[in-house]
């Protein structure tokens, strides 16, 4: 009797131990979630329209503004570009957890103040509560948009909203957050090297920035005249956030420790912000529908449909079939948020083009095409991509038909970036946008848009051979590469597991997937 009664008081003892190691874990898998449903919807695009340049070296027809800070008064100029207003000029706020540039008051007079993510965001709640927590080792649910450290009536840019900046000003020809220069947006002087255009009125200055490290007992600052950062209303980790930056190479984005002390431009609210469509009636769900249950769809499904976004975000998903007039085939096709895509690769029998000796790979890979094929560089569809081919600097006419059916065309790297931020970043858009089976050394994805990337790799046009099929999913893009060989590809299947972009040769035979006019 004794020995059973010690045993119950034992099992009771580890139920009630486990009950409370277990109540944490959920807690922080709740809060988990939540950060990953406010991080997805910061990045939902606005805008993706391009917007022609307004200022040269002898005519500026921008749209200038100027708004007053009731905090302390202060003006600053704004600058309208596509869909969004923004301060066209650092803040320059004295809010605690910011600094001048080497503690110089001229420096924050000139190239504004200096702000830890926590300050940007107003993990404090000083104006409002949309950033109130949002710090420094901890991982948050943000309503967007979020003010932070913004004057009222403005807020600090989102993920999507600096994105919407570069496919506003045409800067993203080699896909999300990776421009060819920074010379339209940066200021036409004060940088220490290299001419800059300005061409929209944004007037980047090199503000530099410091960082959390103690040099001789002081903060370290770095970059002045030579590179600006600015914060992102997005973090990624309980350490890191999103930031951008401009130097002397192209701009990027990176992830940065969330007490480094960046510049901050802020972006003009818009009416109903969470429930706007944007340029394409794209829907933008509320977060509060956030929670409601997928719509299943068959994989094979051609009819014409919506479901729910997969992540809950805010995109809408629609179904399609397309023939090809040319050779009479059938395409399935699918919408994406605003776009709407070939699900399946390309198969036109092109002069030059490759297939697998297998009928059957053929018919479920598509044909490999080079980048010449591609853009049509012979003219035989349209002149938009007449002579971009191999060792060319050419300029065509967007959007480039190319290979494509007729009211379709060969996506520009900033297509595919739109595409990667809509399916959840490059983090997430790899495992979404992957097919279903297929893929031999890194994990088969969830088609979760039905986009069903296959891994169908490269043809080496060099040792004319097929490499790599199974392990990755390789797409022309029609913005030409940094070197005369070399042209933009969109790809899935990286050993980190990332959607990316880069430059790759312009004699190797990639997929082509189109997307509609």
């Amino acid at each position: 009797m004794k020995h059973c009664l010690l045993v119950i008081i034992s099992l009771l003892f580890l139920l009630v131990a486990c009950t409370d190691y277990v109540g944490p874990i959920d807690e922080r898998i709740e809060e988990r979630n939540a950060h990953e449903l406010a991080r997805d919807e910061s990045m939902v695009l606005v805008s993706k329209m391009y917007v022609e340049p307004c200022k040269t070296d002898t005519l500026d027809t921008c749209e200038y503004g100027t708004f007053e800070d009731e905090r302390d008064g202060q003006i600053y100029r704004t600058v309208t570009i596509g869909s969004l207003t923004w301060l066209a000029e650092n803040l320059n706020y004295d809010a605690k957890d910011s600094y001048c540039y080497e503690a110089d008051a001229k420096n924050c007079a000139k190239y504004g103040r200096l702000y830890t993510w926590a300050a940007a965001m107003d993990s404090a709640g000083v104006f409002d509560s949309s950033g109130k927590g949002c710090g420094y080792g901890e991982l948050c649910a943000p309503t967007y948009p979020v003010r932070g450290v913004c004057p009222s009536g403005w807020h600090l840019p989102s993920y999507g909203e600096w994105h919407t900046l570069f496919a506003a000003v045409e800067a993203d020809s080699h896909g999300a957050f990776l421009m060819g220069s920074g010379s339209v947006l940066k200021s036409e002087t004060g940088w220490d090297q290299d001419y800059n255009e300005d061409s929209y009125g944004f007037a980047v200055l090199p503000a530099g920035a410091w960082m959390d490290i103690e040099k001789s007992g002081a903060l370290f600052y770095s970059g002045m005249e030579s590179v600006a950062y600015f914060w992102m209303a997005t973090e990624e980790t309980r350490d890191e956030a999103y930031s951008f930056y401009i130097d002397s190479d192209s701009p990027h984005r990176e992830m940065a420790s969330k007490e480094y002390g960046y510049s901050v431009r802020c972006v003009k609210d818009v009416a109903d912000k969470k429930t706007e469509r944007d340029s394409s009636d794209q829907t933008l769900k509320s977060s509060s529908s956030r929670g409601a249950e997928e719509v299943e769809r068959s994989s094979s499904s051609v009819e014409s449909s919506e479901s729910s976004d997969p992540d809950e975000s805010s995109s809408s998903i629609e179904y399609g079939t397309l023939v090809d007039a040319r050779d009479g085939r059938t395409y399935r096709t699918v919408t994406i948020g605003s776009q709407v895509w070939m699900a399946e690769n390309l198969s036109y029998d092109a002069k030059g083009s490759y297939c697998r000796d297998d009928p059957d790979d053929c018919e479920k890979y598509g044909r490999y095409y080079t980048w010449a094929m591609a853009m049509d560089s012979v003219g035989e569809f349209s002149d938009n991509g007449l002579g971009c081919g191999y060792d060319t600097i050419c300029e065509p006419t967007y959007p480039v038909r190319g290979i494509c059916p007729e009211g379709w065309h060969l996506p520009r790297g900033g297509e595919f970036g739109t595409l990667i931020e809509t399916a959840g970043g490059e983090s997430g858009a790899d495992v979404k946008l992957k097919s279903k089976s297929g893929w031999k050394y890194y994990e088969n994805g969830e088609d979760a848009y039905g986009f069903n990337a296959l891994p169908a790799s490269r043809f080496s046009g060099y040792a004319g051979e097929f490499y790599e099929v199974g392990d990755y999913a390789i797409f022309w893009s029609s913005s030409g590469g940094s070197e005369r060989s070399s042209a933009n590809i969109f790809g899935l299947g990286a050993e980190e597991a990332f959607a990316f972009t880069t430059d790759d040769s312009r004699y190797d035979g990639f997929s082509v997937r189109c997307v509609k006019d």
